[in-house]
């Protein structure tokens, strides 16, 4: 049987498992943007003028996707340009906000802030070892597919 388990804020946990998920190019996940040093494609000179099929090519080639698909003619909300990132087993997270509506299930997210992460060569976040008070939110959909174990310091 599988138990029900909601954090409290506050909650302190470090991952046992890389985990790898979707990151939205949206201000509140500015800091691990800046950090990693990545940089959603629809800045580039000539993205708003391509065609279609150019803007999927530019996303693609540069492992960007757009929550909803290509066929959004118009890419109405830039906040559903996503990359996926990837944290490594012992980095830290403390859970800062968890926002869940019935019926809006697209805005479903946790929001972490990262004391501390762990990183290999070749990760966007490798250069940016040592830098502190990372926050970011990600959809609860990968959120759910954290595996960790609460920090004994972890605050109740």
């Amino acid at each position: 049987m599988t138990q029900l388990f909601i954090p409290p804020l506050g909650f302190e946990l470090t991952l046992t498992e890389d985990w790898t998920f979707k990151i939205f190019d949206e201000r509140r996940n500015n800091s691990i943007f800046i950090a990693a040093g990545l940089e959603c494609p629809r800045f580039q000179e000539g993205f708003r003028s391509a065609s279609l099929a150019q803007r999927e090519t530019l996303l693609s080639n540069a492992g960007w996707g757009y929550d909803g698909g290509f066929a959004d003619a118009h890419y109405h909300h830039p906040d559903n340009f996503y990359t996926t990132l990837t944290l490594r087993a012992g980095t830290k997270l403390k859970i800062a906000r968890i926002y869940i509506r019935l019926g809006q299930d697209d805005f479903n997210s946790v929001t972490f802030t990262c004391p501390l992460f762990v990183s290999k060569p070749g990760d966007p976040l490798f250069k940016a070892v040592g830098r502190k008070g990372l926050r970011f939110w990600v959809k609860l959909e990968d959120v759910n597919k954290i595996n960790f174990n609460q920090s004994l310091e972890a605050s109740a």
